[in-house]
């Protein structure tokens, strides 16, 4: 949609969010990775324990001059691997440490509202002063970040879904005895 004036832009915005409740994001400064955006992808599932593992993570790269990092938008995928080394070595630590507290923490804090979670994509970003900002959580993730990146890992990812199944049916069987 075009306007041709700023006027008539706030004309638009206001009747269009009149009666409607947004969240609104700060502006993030992101840390500059080769110049593009980019976003790093971390799928995590349950297993035959019923417990949460991560199967991979990587790097959505979107195009120069591009504001978004999806695959289906022209956004390449990057081992996670590559991000490491543009990361000042007293930053990557910390970086680390909070991604992996990410991994932890949020599949439980979810789980307490909805129970029934069996997979999740958790869409992380890199501000300019390495604080890690939690972009966008999916329930059905995409899978093309590990096909890529961790091609070992597919049979496990699928397996994953047959396992944790038959786990439920296990621990469904067992509360109903």
């Amino acid at each position: 949609m075009l306007f041709s004036s700023f006027q008539e832009f706030k004309n638009w915005f206001t009747k269009t969010t009149r009666d409607v409740l947004y969240i609104a994001q700060p502006h993030i400064s992101f840390f500059p990775y080769e110049r593009t955006p980019f976003d790093i992808r971390l799928l995590l599932q349950k297993g035959n324990d019923g417990a949460w593992k991560e199967i991979g993570r990587g790097i959505r790269q979107g195009e120069r001059d591009s504001i978004v990092t999806n695959v289906s938008s022209g956004a390449s995928i990057v081992p996670f691997e590559n991000l490491l080394p543009r990361i000042p070595r007293v930053h990557r630590q910390y970086v680390m440490d909070e991604i992996n507290t990410i991994c932890k923490t949020i599949p439980s804090v979810l789980e307490n509202h909805f129970p029934s979670l069996f997979e999740l994509g958790i869409d992380l970003c890199i501000s300019r002063d390495f604080s890690i900002w939690i972009l966008d959580l999916n329930s059905k993730p995409g899978r093309k970040i590990v096909m890529e990146t961790a091609p070992e890992q597919k049979e496990v990812m699928y397996k994953n879904v047959l396992s944790y199944c038959i786990y439920l049916a296990n621990t469904l069987s067992y509360r109903k005895e």
